[in-house]
């Protein structure tokens, strides 16, 4: 078969200057453009829609394992207690009660509660898990936008996770208070505790901090907190009644009337209950102090 260099020289008219030949070849295109493209089986839909959920879950869990202790930092929760949701890996301890369970889970959810009782019977542990599923739910929405493959992006990702959410302990809350009276930035502070869309507010009965002072900050976060419909999860070591009697002794004895105390610790605590579903959401945890059987870290 002779080249196209000798058929050139020959004097024939190449295949690409042929208007013949073009036609012919732009006419098979149309032509094959035109035909149906074969249909996949539904079997082999079935198994790419699995294929492409399981990469998405894959992604997903790459997201959590990641981003939400630095996330639960950024938020404010305690080391200690991230160090414990991640030997659990923000999973509820396998002596949860189911009701116990579910208030948390209505709790990630937006739903205000009260947790009371004795001293290591889980209560911020389970605020922390509530926390960590209103995490993971956010993680769920929006994976796929969400990359970890650098420290820019993990930190990116972990700031944007804790975008709304908030912890305060409240003694370490009135300390910074008390400090910040003095550089002018205690409104600051207090707007910040008042107004995050989901905050737990950690330990609000430390006896110490029952003060004419913390009463009135206290009144104010959570009147603002109420009025907005915002969501707060809040853990003390005794029932609201026993926070009501417990504030009112504190005022009385430093100097209020019996009336004057009542009308400052009374509406405060009513919006405490009723921020609770009216006391619905008022969940007592009590047992065996759970830090006794605990590692040392």
């Amino acid at each position: 078969m002779k080249s196209w260099r000798e058929r050139v020289q020959e004097g024939a008219t190449p295949d690409y200057l042929d208007e013949s030949a073009a036609d012919a070849f732009v006419s098979e295109i149309k032509r094959r453009a035109g035909e149906p493209r074969p249909m996949k089986s539904k079997e082999e839909s079935d198994a790419q829609e699995r294929e492409h959920e399981l990469k998405e879950r894959a992604h997903a869990a790459e997201v959590r394992r990641a981003a939400i202790p630095g996330a639960l930092r950024a938020a404010g929760v305690p080391e200690r207690i991230i160090i414990e949701m991640r030997r659990h890996d923000g999973f509820f301890r396998a002596d949860t009660p189911p009701h116990v369970r579910e208030m948390a889970d209505l709790a990630s959810a937006g739903r205000s509660l009260y947790l009371h009782g004795s001293a290591g019977a889980g209560k911020s542990h389970l605020a922390a898990v509530a926390m960590w599923k209103r995490i993971d739910a956010k993680i769920a929405k929006v994976a796929s936008d969400l990359s970890v493959t650098d420290g820019e992006d993990l930190y990116d990702v972990e700031r944007k996770l804790s975008v709304g959410l908030g912890w305060v302990e409240w003694s370490l809350l009135l300390r910074s208070l008390r400090e910040g009276q003095r550089d002018g930035t205690a409104e600051e502070l207090a707007d910040k505790a008042a107004t995050v869309r989901w905050l737990v507010l950690d330990d609000i009965s430390a006896v110490a901090h029952l003060t004419p002072f913390a009463v009135q900050e206290l009144t104010d976060i959570i009147r603002a907190r109420w009025n907005a419909n915002l969501t707060t999860v809040m853990t003390a070591n005794m029932s609201l009644i026993s926070l009501a009697s417990m504030i009112n002794g504190h005022l009385q004895r430093a100097g209020f009337s019996t009336e004057e105390s009542a009308s400052l610790s009374e509406p405060v605590v009513s919006r405490m209950r009723g921020m609770a579903g009216g006391g619905e959401d008022v969940v007592a945890l009590d047992g065996p102090d759970l830090r006794d059987k605990r590692e040392k870290l």
